[in-house]
């Protein structure tokens, strides 16, 4: 496999890789955020680490509401970008947020 280095960080990465993302103004934060939405979730279910009240329900509704906190954290940073974009390159953003509803809960907005 063929690695090229970044030329800002040092970073080898293999030629496919295109996602690379080298700032360091960038913090990526995913477990943190991760982490909120299952405690939110986790609270909302009252599915509890312990194990008390951790039925088989409980764990479904947790999982559903675990799924939901996720794609609507999607839809919130999909507004976000939409409301910092200017107007003349909003075009294909427009759609993303219905596209994102319907692909999840299956409903035209």
């Amino acid at each position: 496999m063929q690695l090229i280095q970044c030329h800002k960080c040092g970073q080898f990465d293999p030629t496919w890789d295109y996602a690379h993302i080298c700032n360091s103004d960038i913090q990526i934060k995913p477990n943190t955020i991760i982490q909120e939405l299952w405690n939110k979730a986790a609270e909302l279910t009252a599915a509890f680490p312990s194990g008390q009240n951790n039925s088989w329900q409980t764990q479904v509704n947790f999982m559903d509401k675990f799924a939901e906190l996720i794609v609507e954290e999607c839809r919130t940073v999909v507004t976000e970008v939409y409301r910092n974009t200017p107007l003349e390159l909003c075009g294909p953003l427009l759609t993303v947020d219905d596209e994102i509803a319907k692909h999840f809960y299956g409903v035209d907005l």
